[in-house]
């Protein structure tokens, strides 16, 4: 399954982005480029800092024989595990203990 994501730009604003964003074959969108690039940068962020924390978390956990080397599977085991959170949940909680 795939999460779609779609955001609206003002037409003012995707004349301020052609200003400075160019794509040779998007003249009128170059902003879909950028964007798709921006996005995948942050996923290969966010995926190397996953594996940063959790390798030595995963390594550490008895219960734990193998460390997959596929990315789906590994994080398929980062996200199963019962001391994962997502970042919003990190957050929620955090700012709930501060009361």
């Amino acid at each position: 399954m795939a999460t779609i994501v779609s955001q609206s730009i003002s037409d003012v604003d995707m004349e301020i982005l052609r200003y400075r964003i160019y794509d040779v074959n998007n003249e009128h969108n170059p902003a879909d480029l950028w964007i798709s690039g921006s996005l995948h940068g942050k996923i290969n962020n966010a995926y190397k800092a996953m594996k940063n924390i959790w390798v030595p978390v995963l390594m550490d956990d008895a219960n734990t024989s193998a460390i997959s080397a596929s990315k789906e599977e590994f994080v398929g085991q980062v996200t199963s595990h019962p001391y994962y959170q997502t970042r919003w949940h990190a957050e929620a909680s955090s700012s709930l203990r501060s009361w």
